[in-house]
């Protein structure tokens, strides 16, 4: 169980960089949009060490967070933890991929089903 002051702590970082927070923070490793116009972000990580990054792309902030409690890690712990977030990375840039590749297919699907416009169409006809 995510403790409510480490989805807390995300939240007062987010505002302590001048970002309105999200309604609603999920710490599942995977990119939240927010803002009203969906141009803040967040990645975050609840297993064992919360962590993950935060930003606006309009105003150019990327921030790396880091969460407080869990235990001490082994240099063993430590080791599985860094493949764990390396796995889940190679998967969330896995699932990017895919998803654009489905997004390009769709438009290319759309764009071969488009025909010419008449030469007679009322906006060539206006701009001559």
């Amino acid at each position: 169980m995510i403790a409510p002051t480490t989805r807390r702590k995300l939240i007062d970082a987010i505002q302590y960089e001048g970002i309105p927070p999200p309604g609603v923070v999920v710490l599942d490793g995977k990119l939240h949009r927010f803002g009203v116009d969906k141009t803040c972000w967040y990645v975050a990580y609840g297993d064992g060490r919360p962590a993950g990054r935060f930003g606006c792309w309009r105003r150019g902030i990327d921030q790396t967070w880091r969460g407080e409690g869990g235990p001490v890690m082994s240099a063993a712990e430590e080791i599985a933890h860094a493949r764990r977030v390396t796995e889940l990375r190679i998967a969330r840039d896995t699932e990017l991929a895919q998803s654009r590749a489905r997004a390009a297919e769709a438009c290319s699907a759309i764009w071969e089903g488009l025909s010419a416009a008449p030469a007679d169409h009322p906006y060539l006809t206006r701009q001559g």
